[in-house]
């Protein structure tokens, strides 16, 4: 054979060494890469066991691993199950829309029913009044409609440079919980909430801004209400006025509940 031809075998030889030793490179750099990505999901999956107990406050799971230790199946789903259930508890604890009016006629009531102060415990009323008449306008919230005197009231106002303490601290003296205020073709904005179990006084107790336009505020008032039933269920909520069209197009009225 000659020179030449050996030559050119040892060439094409060389080409051949080569070429396996990068395909031998480029099959272990994939492993490698696949490893470290299984990795990373497996750790991921794992830790997201150990950290739930410290990610949810005053609450554990059932289970806990250990690094290193196989995840058994009936563990991991006994985990999921408490964590949901523990999830939904948190739900239904949360505050709910139950009601929601948007006023475009004037009125003198609006009435909520459907309601059950010993289910839902506590009530949050939430509201703007608008006073189109042409006289002074209160807002009242009768539970279950009671219109009699049965309510008693304290109140501190802020109103000019100065403050008062004020109302009816006895029962028998209002004809309803007193929530706002609004003089003659000025508004009134309030936030209260109505602990509604029965066997205990039936408190209210609400913040609101009276004798609102704009650019001004007449002034702000903090007042407590007691209803002197103690034993009835509260079923509604009648939010009223007993001026005629006290409830003037554009007031709005949410009541949230604990559900």
């Amino acid at each position: 054979m000659s020179e030449e031809k050996i030559a050119q075998l040892e060439q094409q030889l060389a080409l051949l060494t080569s070429e396996v030793a990068e395909l031998r490179q480029s099959r272990a750099q994939r492993l490698r890469r696949s490893l470290a990505h299984n990795y990373r999901l497996i750790r991921a999956f794992l830790l997201c066991f150990v950290v739930v107990p410290v990610a949810v406050s005053a609450f554990t799971t059932p289970n806990t691993f250990t690094a290193g230790t196989p995840a058994v199946a009936a563990d991991v789903n006994a985990n999921f199950a408490a964590i949901k259930t523990r999830f939904d508890d948190m739900e239904n604890r949360s505050w709910r829309l139950v009601h929601e009016s948007d006023i475009t006629v004037a009125t003198a009531a609006v009435n909520v029913t459907g309601l059950s102060g010993n289910t839902d415990r506590t009530y949050r009323i939430v509201a703007r009044f608008v006073n189109a008449t042409g006289a002074t306008v209160n807002y009242y919230v009768q539970p279950n409609g009671d219109g009699g005197m049965n309510y008693g009231q304290q109140y501190i106002d802020g109103s000019g440079s100065g403050t008062a303490a004020k109302g009816n601290p006895g029962a028998n003296s209002t004809t309803g919980m007193h929530t706002c205020t609004a003089t003659a073709g000025t508004n009134c904005e309030t936030q209260g909430t109505l602990y509604a179990v029965s066997g205990y006084a039936r408190v209210l107790y609400v913040t609101e801004i009276y004798n609102v336009s704009p650019g001004a505020v007449g002034g702000l008032q903090m007042i407590g209400n007691s209803w002197n039933n103690t034993a009835a269920n509260i079923t509604s909520l009648n939010i009223m006025s007993p001026t005629a069209n006290g409830i003037g197009a554009g007031t709005h009225i949410e009541i949230w509940a604990r559900r």
